[in-house]
């Protein structure tokens, strides 16, 4: 009898330190549950199902803000940010609405086409950022989903679904299949995230380049000036620096694009094909900074010549 107690204290230990994902089937993916025993993220964050049947914006939004201890009910946020769905006739959540409902709440908020969703979502990871991600709700699906990023691996993206329930995981290459560009009016472009946390008031420098990322910007559209927070998962603000990590940034008040994008390929592309682009940018970049170092010793050392000669 002892020794049977003894084993099953060993299984129950084992089955907490390495928890079997259970296989959830939905359309053409193969999403996991991961036990609620799992701990690679914060498994205190707040689950809730959508109460509306197009309400995954809303229901996401209010996971977030009751994980950054403001809760709000998901009904209000759904009324204050619905819109007519033009593909199936009843009220959606529009995300320029969702981003400016947090921006009234009092959080810092931005809406961002990343270059890499994966290495936004570890700089959101590392900085304890909140974002939720656009994707779509099927494969080959005009209808767009949200999923609220709880945290990541190596190979795993652990998120809440408001329809499929809490703590889904799903591999890095499926994040980027299902944020992919497609025909869909608020995240048509691809790789959508919406950044929120508490205010901020800690200045942010690229680790790279050094520079600065400000601390506001004007749209160039409606002229209008809003905050650049949260800003550290934004990598840096100049645009040739190789730890940008966005591909452009949405005005709160128009919901126009800070810049036009120049890189159409980057929402079909893999991580591993992310990681050779990044290694190639990297190497011009080196280029560009040997080449700099170059000219400017040269011409110190000419004018260090003339004021001998004079």
């Amino acid at each position: 009898m002892v020794n049977d107690n003894a084993a099953a204290k060993r299984k129950n230990f084992l089955i907490e330190e390495e928890p079997v994902p259970q296989v959830v089937t939905t359309g053409h993916y193969s999403l996991r549950k991961m036990p609620i025993n799992a701990r690679p993220y914060d498994s205190d964050f707040p689950h809730e199902f959508q109460e509306f049947a197009d309400g995954c914006g809303a229901a996401a939004f209010s996971m977030v803000y009751k994980s950054l201890g403001r809760p709000f009910l998901q009904k209000d946020i759904f009324k204050k940010v619905s819109v007519p769905d033009p593909n199936t006739g009843g009220l959606t959540c529009s995300s320029h609405l969702l981003l400016l409902d947090a921006l009234v709440r009092g959080f810092d908020a931005l809406h961002i086409r990343a270059i890499n969703p994966i290495d936004m979502l570890k700089a959101c990871q590392k900085h304890s950022i909140r974002a939720v991600t656009n994707e779509r709700a099927e494969p080959l699906s005009i209808v767009g989903h949200m999923g609220v990023f709880l945290g990541m691996d190596d190979r795993h993206i652990y998120q809440h679904c408001s329809a499929l329930g809490p703590r889904q995981i799903i591999t890095h290459n499926q994040l980027l299949e299902r944020m992919a560009s497609f025909g869909y009016s608020d995240v048509g472009e691809g790789n959508a995230i919406t950044l929120i946390s508490n205010p901020l008031m800690a200045e942010h420098f690229c680790p790279v380049c050094g520079d600065k990322i400000p601390e506001e910007i004007t749209c160039l559209h409606c002229k209008k000036r809003f905050l650049l927070r949260p800003a550290a998962p934004l990598g840096c603000f100049r645009e040739e620096c190789p730890n940008r990590a966005w591909l452009n940034i949405y005005c709160p008040f128009c919901f126009n694009g800070i810049r036009k994008t120049k890189d159409p390929k980057g929402a079909s592309m893999t991580q591993e094909e992310w990681d050779k682009e990044r290694q190639k940018r990297q190497k011009r970049q080196r280029e560009v900074e040997e080449r700099e170092l170059f000219w400017k010793k040269l011409f110190s050392g000419i004018g260090k010549e003339k004021d001998q000669a004079s």
